[in-house]
């Protein structure tokens, strides 16, 4: 599981500087800005449901990348975006009790389950989930030998004010 753990986070950082994206998106486009916002709102969200304490990281870790959705020859740039997160030191026995709360929060939101496992399944429960109305996706997975849930929150494609240097 470890492994995979570390293929996700090299997933995660490749994705966030393919493309050299970062070159490319302004920090402050009020349309990157704006799907920050939102991306932390639905972090949030996702944070409530899961009814847990420990400690969350606090810094921000947005990856950027081009949409792969978005048409070739658009003028202007089209960006997604993912907000990764996690809650650590979680009390022992609560992870799983955890992504389970997650899945009833987020379907009594309306959200499609997309992909839900327990032990004896998988070895660490995990989730995936997608809001169908605005297209944000959450998948979470509770790693139980080290008290952690692992977020992922990423936004539907959006386009930059300008398309960046």
């Amino acid at each position: 599981m470890r492994r995979w753990f570390y293929l996700l986070s090299l997933a995660g950082l490749i994705v966030g500087c393919s493309g050299d994206a970062g070159k490319h998106i302004e920090e402050n486009d009020p349309a990157y800005v704006q799907a920050q916002e939102f991306l932390r709102a639905a972090s949030s969200r996702i944070l409530d449901g899961l009814e847990i304490r420990g400690s969350h990281e606090s810094v921000d870790t947005f990856h950027v990348s081009d949409c792969e959705s978005a048409p070739k020859d658009e003028e202007s740039k089209r960006w997604e975006v993912a907000h990764f997160w996690q809650v650590d030191h979680v009390a022992g026995g609560e992870t799983q009790p955890a992504i389970e709360r997650l899945r009833r929060s987020l379907e009594s939101q309306g959200w499609h389950i997309v992909d839900y496992a327990v032990p004896p399944e998988v070895k660490n429960p995990m989730i995936r989930a997608e809001d169908t109305k605005s297209g944000y996706v959450v998948r979470a997975v509770a790693v139980e030998d080290k008290n952690r849930v692992a977020v992922r929150v990423s936004a539907p494609c959006f386009t930059t004010s300008k398309t960046g240097s």
